[in-house]
């Protein structure tokens, strides 16, 4: 209803083929998934929905596969860790992944497609991670060897169902070789590349690139635009992979309501002229106005017209316009997220204010986007200086209390068929701010905890517990604004693939862990 017309599976492909003859990986139960995915297949279809597989693949496996068997060893290649790729050098391993695209494809008629990764993630062929160190594969060229995996995949799946999309996907490619892959690619092959990737950046002064999942900063970068203009000198259509509900920017929403930033991201690619876009990776992929906001470029509209339009069908004549109002502010204040990889992977903005207050270092490694940051603020800022990276966050939670404030207005204002749509948009905003607010506090309170426990000089360490104390109390706050939010939607703090970043029960905790450093700091004085 909101346009999606595909939707993809994380799939392993030794799990969906049998034993092969020839020494290759197989399941006995392949044949359950296959009447599985036949099933599904036919579910989605009903609803004009295509089924896609991620493939990442062949997958390394341990040394136990190999061990033992002279014909499995022939396909083993360098080791990762504990596991050995399947060395694409070796003729036999690129059949095995042609025939087992074929036999999976003719099984399941009416997949929709594949998309590949095939330099990063899981160890696959050698070339995914360190293929210098196979005998095979030394003395070979980079790119020949990503592109001939790429090839065995399209030819496989084409074989049988020539109509099924083959996309190709850069991510985790050497920038350097990109253009060389691209160029040796299957004209029947799709191409798709991060848009927003390597664009240039200046957050409170420091400057730098985005690597992925921003909607904060919208595309696309020159990475994307250089990578489809090699695609489609060679004949591919092109795919923009983008975020658009949320991202690991923000990811305890289903929806971030920063929707002049989406206008804008759609707007651009419109003009790029791409050919499909893949609207999320394992988060953001829950129906609503950003969603239904991209499917609004194929008039001449321009990106603010289309966000007005839509505020206007979605909330009515009243409130429309005042909710229009509220998504223009929290785009702006969301302009001022710091972004780093490593604030979008260890910070508290997603565990918020259910993190614990705690008064002497942890020791504790801040977990990659599981919520749990502890104290591990020297992670979570990046290349940031952490009164910078403070103060940006204040900035963004500025955007969203003004987008709140309209948006309570708007509530107000709304005719009833009207409030219940008005009333998420005005949740979803007061998390966001609450948490962006809460990632300053805690940042506030541990660098000052930090240099309190450092410093001998007393005034500095009356400063510092001034600073720890104003954090807590406004802390404790926020927890109280955000309780009953959560109670009132229990999509919040929710995300697919973590679950529940947090429940009710985690900020009572947190509020009773503040309370007992007030104490602290006031024994202090």
């Amino acid at each position: 209803e909101v346009g999606v017309n595909g939707i993809w599976l994380h799939s392993v492909l030794r799990t969906l083929v049998e034993p092969d003859e020839k020494g290759f990986p197989g399941d006995e139960r392949a044949a359950e998934r296959i009447a599985g995915m036949n099933r599904l297949v036919e579910r989605a279809a009903k609803y004009g929905i295509k089924i896609y597989l991620y493939l990442n693949e062949p997958r390394a496996m341990g040394e136990e596969y190999f061990d033992g068997s002279p014909q499995r060893m022939s396909y083993a290649g360098s080791k990762w860790r504990d596991l050995y790729s399947f060395c694409s050098s070796n003729p036999e391993v690129l059949a095995w992944l042609s025939r087992s695209m074929e036999s999976l494809f003719s099984q399941v008629e009416g997949l929709g497609g594949v998309f590949t990764i095939t330099a990063s993630e899981s160890h696959t062929t050698c070339v995914s991670r360190n293929y210098h160190e196979c005998p095979l594969c030394k003395d070979r060229d980079y790119a020949d060897m990503i592109a001939e995996v790429n090839t065995a995949i399209e030819q496989g799946v084409h074989k049988v169902a020539p109509d099924a999309k083959v996309i190709v996907w850069d991510w985790g490619w050497n920038d350097s070789k990109c253009e060389k892959i691209i160029n040796q690619l299957p004209k029947e092959c799709w191409f798709m590349s991060v848009s927003e990737w390597s664009k240039p950046i200046e957050k409170g002064g420091v400057k730098s690139a985005v690597g992925e999942y921003s909607i904060s900063n919208v595309g696309p970068g020159p990475r994307a635009q250089r990578n489809w203009a090699a695609a489609r000198a060679n004949g591919l259509k092109c795919v923009a992979k983008v975020q658009v509900n949320c991202s690991w920017e923000m990811a305890v929403v289903p929806q971030v309501p920063v929707l002049d930033l989406v206008a804008q991201h759609a707007s651009n690619l419109k003009e790029q002229n791409v050919d499909g876009v893949m609207l999320s990776w394992s988060l953001g992929g829950y129906p609503s106005q950003s969603l239904k906001l991209f499917q609004s470029f194929s008039s001449d509209m321009s990106a603010s017209q289309a966000v007005e339009k839509l505020a206007f069908e979605e909330y009515g004549k009243k409130a429309g316009p005042l909710v229009r109002e509220a998504w223009r502010c929290c785009s702006e204040g969301y302009q001022e997220y710091p972004y780093h990889i490593q604030t979008l992977y260890f910070s508290p903005h997603h565990s918020g204010p259910s993190n614990i207050f705690y008064l002497e270092p942890t020791g504790y490694y801040a977990t990659m986007v599981y919520g749990f940051a502890y104290d591990n603020w020297k992670k979570w800022v990046g290349s940031y200086p952490i009164d910078i990276w403070i103060a940006q966050f204040d900035k963004c939670a500025k955007g969203f209390e003004q987008g709140v404030s309209l948006l309570k207005e708007a509530l107000r204002t709304a005719g009833n068929k009207y409030r219940n749509g008005v009333q998420t948009q005005l949740n979803r905003a007061e998390a966001v701010r609450i948490h962006l607010q809460s990632t300053a506090e805690q940042g506030r309170f541990f660098a000052a905890r930090d240099m309190y426990l450092n410093s001998t000089d007393e005034s500095l360490r009356s400063e510092c517990l001034r600073t720890m104390r104003k954090a807590c109390l406004m802390e404790q706050e926020l927890i109280r604004e955000m309780l009953p939010i959560l109670s009132q939607d229990s999509s919040i703090a929710f995300e697919s693939a973590n679950q529940y970043f947090y429940l009710p029960c985690d900020l009572i905790e947190a509020y009773i862990s503040i309370d007992h450093a007030l104490m602290w700091i006031e024994s202090r004085k």
